[in-house]
């Protein structure tokens, strides 16, 4: 029964279920993360047992459950179980997805608990670490759980913690409330996870740090969340912010009335707008704007001709780069809540030229030309799905003699560990396929 459940017991599968099917509903599809009954947890009746949920639908049924996932991550699980590119996933594709968040969730809290070991481990009178087995940590993973512990793992899986809440946490732990090893951690994050879910609920599916900027935005709008409103000449201001563009087009002027019209119930016009119903308007536009590049993304990915593991490489790389890069596409309130990540033409540049080396200025035009043919918005930046496009063209022409000096870096870094060993055999296969 547990391999039938991906491991889950009842209780866990059937809350997994039930947020399952909650948004595979036209109830949601239409009204983004707002729920429009009385709140209850319990599955929909009459649900079709064969029904299937978008990716943006996934991302928003994990923040439901109370993961502070960002979109583009919830792709990246999509990948793992060898979904690269879908556009919607059923039951039990969701629950090997749920499955493999989970597994990744205790190896994050293994190697954080293990990395704040290896920090604390003292030298021995030779100079060298003593070893787990006779130093704080047993080996079978008990370790004492202290707040700096407890602080380093919660913020690494984006859960930010008061430091008042993690010293209650410590304290738990001394005093046996939880075993003091990694799986009384998980015990302590599935807690603190549905805690965190009632408020993302209420908000309209945004973390902690997203609701914070939203606030924030919304204040100097000219209202004070919780309970101000905006009115008159801040209301459309506001309207303007939301709607980019509504001033002009007579089409995203429609667009800014009827969804005013169905989030805040006014049977006429609109005349005020209060914090809820604009964390409601905001999810919205947000996934909108996502539904459509998530389209975009698996129209590119059917034509491209990509494996699923040169997908999932590229974006593994992609995304690490983009996030130390921080880029957006989206400005103003937008700015800080866009879910999907993007690379400067610099970034692509001294990506490629880190693996192909120096290039002359020829080839360097001829990249760019690349890169400008690809961004089809003219924003000086790349989705990824753009930045494959881009890749295949490289490989096509061998860019710069790219394809050999991609396999030199290959084989170049073959690790000496049978796990990194294993690793590079698919990058190593995967630079065949470029070459073929």
């Amino acid at each position: 029964n547990l391999r039938a459940s991906h491991g889950f017991i009842n209780d866990e599968r059937v809350d997994l279920r039930n947020a399952f099917l909650r948004f595979s509903t036209e109830q949601f599809s239409k009204s983004g993360f707002i729920e429009e009954d009385d709140g209850s947890s319990s599955a929909p009746e009459n649900v079709d047992e064969e029904a299937r949920i978008s990716v943006l639908k996934l991302f928003h049924t994990l923040r439901w459950l109370g993961y502070q996932m960002e979109l583009w991550q919830v792709v990246e699980k999509m990948d793992s179980i060898r979904m690269v590119g879908s556009a919607t996933l059923c039951q039990d594709e969701f629950m090997r997805v749920m499955a493999v968040v989970h597994k990744q969730e205790i190896e994050s809290i293994k190697k954080m608990l293990g990395h704040e070991e290896k920090q604390a481990q003292p030298l021995s009178p030779q100079g060298h670490s003593k070893s787990i087995s006779d130093g704080h940590e047993a080996a079978d993973g008990h370790c004492q759980i202290t707040t700096r512990r407890l602080k380093r793992v919660f913020h690494y899986l984006g859960y930010p913690m008061a430091t008042q809440e993690l010293v209650s946490i410590s304290k738990e732990f001394a005093q046996g409330y939880f075993s003091q090893d990694v799986w009384g951690v998980a015990q302590v994050l599935r807690r603190h996870r549905k805690k965190v879910r009632e408020k993302v609920r209420k908000n309209s599916g945004f973390s902690s740090l997203e609701l914070q900027h939203l606030q924030e935005s919304f204040e100097t709008m000219g209202a004070r969340p919780p309970n101000g409103k905006l009115k008159g000449k801040l209301l459309s201001n506001a309207v303007r912010e939301l709607f980019p563009g509504a001033e002009k087009d007579q089409q995203e002027r429609t667009r800014a009335h009827l969804t005013l019209k169905q989030v805040t119930r006014s049977p006429g016009n609109c005349d005020e707008l209060n914090f809820q119903d604009f964390l409601h308007i905001v999810r919205l536009r947000l996934d909108c704007a996502a539904e459509a590049k998530l389209n975009e993304e698996y129209q590119a990915l059917e034509s491209l001709n990509f494996v699923p593991e040169e997908v999932t490489e590229f974006r593994i790389i992609f995304h690490k780069i983009a996030r130390e890069e921080q880029g957006s596409v989206a400005t103003g309130l937008f700015a800080k809540v866009s879910a999907i990540p993007v690379l400067s033409f610099a970034a692509v540049e001294a990506m490629l030229t880190g693996i192909a080396g120096q290039c002359t200025d020829l080839k360097r035009e001829a990249l760019q030309d690349i890169l400008e043919e690809v961004d089809h918005g003219k924003k000086g930046s790349l989705y990824f799905w753009e930045f494959l496009r881009a890749v295949r063209q490289l490989m096509e022409t061998n860019w710069s003699n790219i394809n050999d000096e991609a396999q030199k870096l290959v084989f170049a870094s073959w690790a000496e560990t049978e796990a990194d060993a294993l690793y590079n055999a698919r990058l190593a296969e995967f630079t065949r396929r470029m070459e073929d």
